[in-house]
């Protein structure tokens, strides 16, 4: 089992869990959870997926920050007057 723990803020974690689900079926569990620091209070979402299927949804993930960072960018560059042509 593989944990990726992202330190969000002082008040949220994020921690996603991958290992295999089992022998039998070869699929993937995956879960994401959402900590709140002070008081516990979880968010969690559990899926069971091929493993094609777990590096489709990785690449799907890069593939959305590339473009969310800069449609951020953009924006900033935009509320600067600074757009670029």
């Amino acid at each position: 089992m593989t944990t990726l723990q992202i330190n969000n803020n002082a008040t949220f974690i994020s921690t996603v869990t991958v290992r295999e689900s089992d022998k039998y079926t070869k699929d993937v569990y995956v879960k994401f959870e959402r900590h709140d620091i002070p008081e516990e209070i979880r968010g969690c979402n559990e899926m069971f997926i091929s493993p094609d299927e777990l590096e489709t949804l990785g690449n799907f993930l890069v593939g959305q920050a590339e473009i969310i960072r800069s449609q951020q960018e953009k924006q900033k560059l935009s509320a600067l007057g600074l757009e670029r042509l």
